[in-house]
């Protein structure tokens, strides 16, 4: 994760407390994959730790992820050592998960 910016879907997983994710910033051919895990069982708002993959597979970044719904709006926090990294805002899409936009801090 290496622009300012970029476009993110997160869904509910398979196991219990975790998000699949599919993330695209400029200049990349195509969405790369992460997973959160950590959440709580019954609802996508909550505390996570997340790990971002690269296209060859790699971790491309790793962040304590924070989902707050406000209204019928979600607020996202990416953070590491304590300091907010990115913020963003999504909304709920009908399966349950969230579409965001983030940017760095």
């Amino acid at each position: 994760m290496s622009a300012n910016y970029g476009v993110c879907i997160y869904r509910r997983g398979i196991e219990s407390g975790t998000l699949d994710a599919e993330w695209l910033e400029p200049g990349m051919a195509a969405p790369c994959r992460g997973c959160a895990v950590g959440g709580p069982a019954d609802s996508v708002e909550g505390s996570y730790k997340v790990t971002y993959f690269c296209a060859e597979g790699g971790v491309a970044a790793q962040f304590d992820l924070t989902i707050e719904r406000n209204g019928k709006a979600y607020l996202l926090s990416w953070s590491k050592k304590g300091q907010t990294a990115c913020t963003g805002i999504g909304i709920p899409l009908p399966d349950g998960g969230i579409a965001l936009a983030y940017h760095a801090i």
